[in-house]
């Protein structure tokens, strides 16, 4: 057998394992967003979707009536953005319904001291 074949066999388990972490963060996330809507006696709705972020959040959006939108922002600047894209940008441009920007915490640094300049 050739390497190729087992950096392909590597790749593969790789792929399910990130995978499988993947799913197990959003279970994570979902269960403490629920813990503090049930503080406040709110409910919430969570799905799990596989696909590129901005695009699954514009689909679903779009399938299921969404009346709102609200998505974190992490505020990336220079060549950063412009080579990963930003998920909130592409969302509110998209997205079939109003979209709530919240910025994150390093909303408030001095844009000329981000090392993607």
């Amino acid at each position: 057998m050739g390497a190729g074949r087992w950096e392909g066999i590597n790749d593969i388990f790789f792929a399910e394992d990130a995978f499988e972490r993947s799913k197990d963060i959003a279970s994570d996330v979902i269960t403490a967003a629920d813990e503090i809507a049930r503080e406040y006696d709110r409910e919430i709705v969570a799905e799990t979707e596989i696909g590129g972020t901005a695009e699954a959040i514009v689909s679903y959006a779009e399938d299921h009536d969404i009346d709102h939108l609200i998505l974190g922002s992490h505020g990336q600047r220079g060549l950063t953005r412009f080579f990963l894209g930003s998920v909130a940008q592409y969302v509110a441009k998209r997205s079939p319904t109003s979209v709530a920007l919240i910025r994150g915490d390093d909303a408030d640094e001095d844009p000329s001291s981000s090392d993607d300049t």
